[in-house]
């Protein structure tokens, strides 16, 4: 949902989207956020598969439904480690990236 803001505050949002400042600062800000929502793409996978496998090797009585659990459930411990894996090597790169626009002067260090 797009917000209007009304026409006496568009002078307070100064920003140029066209400096590479803000450019630089807008697209770390997004990666960050793309990053997050990729672990948590990975968390959700991974506790669907682990509550899969015990759901299958518990309430099922056919020895097929078992061993289907019985898979299901390492895989979903091993997607969640691949996940904060991939996470931390990816929020290490985005953070040198940061470094770098910082020491050229193009956005502020983080809090």
């Amino acid at each position: 949902m797009v917000k209007i803001l009304p026409e006496d505050s568009v002078d307070l949002v100064k920003l140029n989207f066209e400096e590479p400042q803000v450019r630089d600062f807008m697209a770390i800000e997004r990666t960050i956020m793309a990053n997050e929502r990729t672990f948590l793409s990975f968390w959700r996978t991974a506790l669907t598969l682990f509550i899969a496998g015990i759901t299958f090797s518990q309430f099922f009585e056919q020895i097929l439904f078992k061993v289907i659990g019985w898979f299901f459930i390492p895989t979903g411990v091993l997607v969640f480690f691949y996940g904060v894996r991939l996470y931390r090597r990816m929020n290490k790169i985005i953070q040198g990236a940061e470094r770098v626009c910082q020491i050229e002067g193009k956005t502020e260090p983080r809090p």
